[in-house]
């Protein structure tokens, strides 16, 4: 194949906040209930029926208490 000049670069980002649920639960599960909260809401802005997401920013919240 010939050298083009060309560079492509692929940007690990986020699928779908799936990132962000994972975040959020290992942040619940270990008692960084501000973190798991502020993950939570980043699905949220994008996802806000997800039903996962919303229990968990609600019992990260009950649990902060």
């Amino acid at each position: 194949m010939a050298d083009n000049g060309l560079e492509v670069a692929i940007k690990d980002e986020p699928i779908n906040g799936l990132d962000d649920m994972k975040n959020a639960y290992e942040a619940l599960q270990v008692g960084q209930y501000e973190s798991a909260i502020r993950y939570y809401n980043n699905v949220l802005v994008t996802s806000p029926e997800n039903k996962k997401a919303l229990f968990g920013v609600a019992t990260a919240y009950h649990m902060s208490k």
